[in-house]
């Protein structure tokens, strides 16, 4: 949770002092300096704080860095807040590649073709008995029709009724929406689930929707979502979106009929 803090505090910091702007500007050059020096110091010991948790990415970091030694060894707490002025990073290479989306899919879809199929079951037929019955025959009208088994979507496994219990969804309406700021692509909403105060949410929809056409609209929320902090603001629940074409464009759920906020979905 400590490391998690850090590194929302350290993302805070270079998203709002936008070094990439700085070094367009040659009057930046100072503040440029110095902004890359906190980040580099701010770096050194968070890499230290992930280190137990991330060993190979955490020491290929360090190294990078130009650091020596063996980063899981070294406390936090005892990475001096200064480096040498002729300190030399290391070769830089990405330490997580971009997964290129098609890729990813095309393997998950011939991973999932190439498992073994169970084979079909072979139905017994009741043996035929010789005692005679008086009982009228059934009419095959009212026979019970034979349960095939359902198959689940590509790659998503099947869920027991007691897991989907787990899921809170329910029926919200959008009170406030506003862009969080030097965010491009979060929007924070108020929104009411017929509780005391309304949800305060972020979601991931600021190049999609316009903040002033969302008030007033129904979505669907997952309301037992643990809160989490994004951008310094709690994310008090999750709303509901399909994700639509490679971009994974988000349409928000809704109702096509009035609901009163707070309607559980079942």
């Amino acid at each position: 949770e400590t490391a998690q803090s850090a590194i929302s505090v350290v993302d805070k910091f270079i998203s709002d002092t936008k070094p990439w702007n700085l070094a367009k500007d040659e009057a930046q050059s100072g503040t440029l300096d110095l902004v890359l020096l906190t980040a580099v110091l701010a770096l050194r010991r968070l890499v230290a704080m992930l280190a137990p948790v991330m060993p190979e990415s955490a020491q290929s970091i360090w190294e990078q860095m130009g650091e020596s030694g063996l980063v899981a060894s070294i406390a936090p707490a005892n990475i001096e807040w200064a480096i040498a002025p002729d300190h030399r990073i290391g070769e830089v290479k990405p330490i997580f590649p971009k997964l290129d989306r098609k890729k990813t899919m095309d393997y998950i879809r011939q991973e999932e073709e190439a498992k073994p199929q169970p084979a079909a079951e072979t139905p017994v037929t009741p043996a035929t008995t010789s005692v005679a019955t008086t009982a009228p025959a059934t009419p095959a009208t009212h026979a019970a029709p034979a349960a095939s088994a359902g198959e689940p979507l590509p790659g998503v496994a099947f869920i027991t009724i007691d897991d989907f219990a787990k899921v809170e969804l329910r029926a919200g309406e959008i009170k406030t929406a506003e862009r969080v700021p030097k965010a491009d692509k979060l929007l924070r909403m108020t929104i009411d689930l017929g509780e005391a105060t309304p949800r305060q949410i972020l979601a991931g929809i600021a190049q999609y929707y316009e903040p002033e056409k969302l008030i007033g609209r129904k979505v669907i929320i997952v309301a037992n979502l643990a809160p989490r902090k994004l951008r310094g603001f709690e994310s008090q629940g999750m709303v509901l979106a399909a994700s639509i074409g490679d971009e994974g464009r988000p349409i928000l759920a809704g109702f096509n009929e009035e609901v009163p906020n707070g309607a559980k979905l079942r």
